[in-house]
């Protein structure tokens, strides 16, 4: 059943008023699980790039979306009932590492979308709708990358943040992510991980 984005919202609304609402898991370490090499992350369309990719998990959505997308089905059939794009890199900011930057909107889009379709195909199963979060690093502030991989004196100055609050933007064509999920910070996601892991 396709529903409207301001029919999305209002079911998730609802049911916030009914119940906590269980967030899927981290990402990256379902990533771990698979042992994926260079060529994972390059697939066909990047096989030439001029630069080491292994590592640009958000780069999976375009290369290794079978992956993604059973990542995403694996904490729905658990009982998940939001789940988080993989988008947390997808700017211009932090596709700068690879050379990727002019990557990022299409990053967010195609992100959202496989959430988006994950989360229809379990409704659809179960009966019980799923709402889709989008997650990027405005969450945990821009300087994230500098704080855990760059050291000092490396990272975002001012005038590149409009352009990655635009980059992160394209989860939003077709508003494939749930607008009230948006904005859970990563505390509520430690709490509904616990929560999560009790569940199962």
């Amino acid at each position: 059943m396709s529903l409207s984005p301001t029919e999305r919202s209002r079911i998730l609304e609802n049911a916030l008023q009914e119940r906590i609402l269980v967030l899927d898991g981290a990402m990256g370490t379902m990533l771990q699980r698979y042992s994926l090499q260079e060529a994972d992350f390059r697939g066909d369309r990047f096989a030439d790039w001029g630069r080491d990719l292994k590592g640009n998990s958000d780069l999976l959505v375009l290369t290794r979306p079978d992956i993604v997308r059973s990542i995403h089905d694996a904490y729905l059939d658990v009982g998940a009932d939001i789940v988080s794009t993989d988008t947390f890199t997808a700017t211009t900011i932090a596709q700068a590492d690879y050379g990727m930057e002019s990557l990022a909107y299409e990053l967010n889009v195609t992100g959202a979308r496989l959430a988006r379709e994950a989360c229809d195909a379990a409704a659809a199963r179960t009966g019980r709708p799923r709402f889709v979060e989008r997650l990027a690093p405005d969450d945990v502030g821009p300087d994230a990358a500098v704080a855990f991989q760059n050291g000092p004196g490396r990272g975002p100055d001012g005038e590149h943040l409009p352009t990655s609050g635009e980059d992160a933007h394209g989860a939003h064509p077709g508003d494939e992510r749930d607008r009230k999920s948006t904005r859970l910070n990563s505390s509520h996601q430690i709490i509904s991980y616990a929560v999560f892991c009790l569940k199962k």
